[in-house]
């Protein structure tokens, strides 16, 4: 989870330099916010299937998220790039 936040701070640095304008500004053209919202929209839901995951494992239910901003739990498998394996390489 955290490497995904790292990730999306990491995305959202590059767009922000892209843009020539600082993290701060806040004027980001309309490329660029459609950029920043697509990948805000997944980070969101990577950590919510995440946190479905370890309410499984613990045997508990997730309170703290309302319903009807949840998201299923199927994984969008194809926003994950495949695992590189060193035999592979």
């Amino acid at each position: 989870m955290l490497e995904s936040i790292r990730q999306f701070l990491t995305f959202e640095q590059r767009l922000a330099s892209q843009d020539g304008l600082g993290t701060d500004c806040g004027e980001h053209d309309h490329e660029t916010r459609e950029q920043y919202f697509a990948a805000l929209e997944m980070l969101r839901s990577h950590l919510h299937r995440c946190l479905i995951q370890v309410s499984k494992i613990a045997n508990t239910e997730i309170q703290t998220i309302s319903r009807r901003i949840r998201y299923d739990g199927l994984w969008q498998l194809e926003a994950y790039k495949k695992p590189a394996f060193e035999d592979e390489a």
